[in-house]
């Protein structure tokens, strides 16, 4: 991670916080390109652009481009389209109606990785219904919650053995559980051209729905030149163990921006793309500038 802000050197835990997350998923590309853009922006725009200036003074950004870096080196260099991460699942540690049906190879690795955006969990007995819903087992793959979530290690959308089982998952969930000041999160996607707000794992409408309306309509506002539609999560397909849900739970505004129409967009997209991002998050980010007061209470 990075942290940009005046006087980042020292602690700056009073100024409002601002998470970025890149690259939860190995094959979407263009989701570390607006991150890195993003701390370019800011961090070479501080001596020369006043709004530049007016925010590093006023908040404390958090840059984590790649939250998934074996994944991404398997994607770009083995097989483009990998997206979970690459942690060997060996049968020994799977349920016995699972491991029945897998094979294993010589050290016994029946299939490799965890779908990272299925596997938050922030450890609260009362919030597990948010990594595995009422009537979801571990034991089966039968009753695996909808078709976007899974206990079979071989799905792309597997969600790990247990609750930020992954190293990934739990360094970004102690970054900002450790850092009160942290209120927005903007975890990046692709594909789809939408902004998405909890709850991702049912259809109930959050208690903070109005102002993640609110949110996602200034940060897709801030977009000139492109449409990107505003949703609750779940519209798009209810899915368990994501980060946005959690961080909800915990007192934090938490977006998912779906990116563009590919995974892997041609190097012409690249930079407009990265300009349209920058505009969204900078729009985020000063809301929780202007509103900080209200934050706080």
């Amino acid at each position: 991670a990075v942290k940009i802000s005046k006087g980042a050197g020292t602690d700056t835990g009073n100024k409002t916080g601002f998470l970025i997350t890149g690259c939860h998923h190995a094959r979407e590309w263009m989701t570390v390109e607006c991150p890195l853009y993003m701390a370019k922006e800011l961090a070479g725009g501080y001596g020369t652009d006043e709004q530049v200036k007016k925010r590093l003074h006023n908040a404390e950004v958090w840059i984590v481009p790649v939250v998934n870096p074996d994944g991404y080196e398997h994607s770009r260099n083995k097989y483009s389209y990998w997206r979970k991460n690459r942690e060997p699942i060996h049968k020994q540690d799977l349920p016995p109606q699972i491991a029945s049906n897998m094979k294993a190879d010589k050290d016994g690795v029946v299939a490799y990785g965890v779908d990272l955006n299925r596997n938050y969990y922030d450890g609260n007995p009362d919030h597990m219904e948010y990594y595995r819903p009422a009537g979801d087992t571990a034991e089966s793959t039968d009753d695996d919650f909808g078709w976007s979530t899974s206990d079979n290690p071989g799905s792309d959308t597997y969600r790990g053995p247990t609750g930020a089982s992954e190293k990934e998952v739990q360094s970004v969930l102690n970054l900002w559980m450790n850092k009160k000041n942290i209120k927005g999160i903007v975890n990046h996607h692709s594909y789809g051209k939408k902004i998405m707000y909890p709850w991702g794992v049912k259809e109930e409408e959050s208690p903070d729905k109005k102002v993640y309306e609110e949110i996602a309509r200034t940060m897709g506002n801030a977009i000139k030149d492109d449409k990107y539609s505003v949703i609750q999560s779940s519209d798009l397909y209810p899915a368990s163990g994501d980060p946005d849900d959690f961080a909800s739970l915990n007192g934090r505004y938490s977006i998912t921006i779906e990116i563009g129409r590919t995974f892997q967009p041609d190097e012409s997209e690249i930079e407009p793309t990265n300009k349209r991002i920058y505009s969204a998050n900078m729009a985020f980010l000063d809301w929780l500038i202007n509103n900080k007061k209200s934050q706080d209470t």
